[in-house]
């Protein structure tokens, strides 16, 4: 087993490349949710553009969860 260097070096990466890609797009997700959370809370009128913004992140983290490693 190879362990990936950087942020995520405690998990053991079988393939790496699908495996690595596939972290990125559950943070990627999850960041972008956090970010429609904080500009909700700093916004007032703006309701519409922090949904998209969640909506995005919400397929974001779904599309990192569902991508098929073979």
């Amino acid at each position: 087993m190879k362990k990936h260097k950087g942020f995520l070096n405690q998990i053991p990466i079988l393939n790496k490349d699908k495996e690595v890609i596939k972290i990125k797009k559950l943070a990627l997700g999850i960041g972008i949710l956090l970010f429609a959370i904080l500009f909700k809370l700093c916004s007032s009128g703006l309701d519409i553009v922090s949904l998209i913004i969640g909506v995005i992140g919400l397929g974001f983290g779904i599309g990192g969860f569902m991508s098929k490693s073979d």
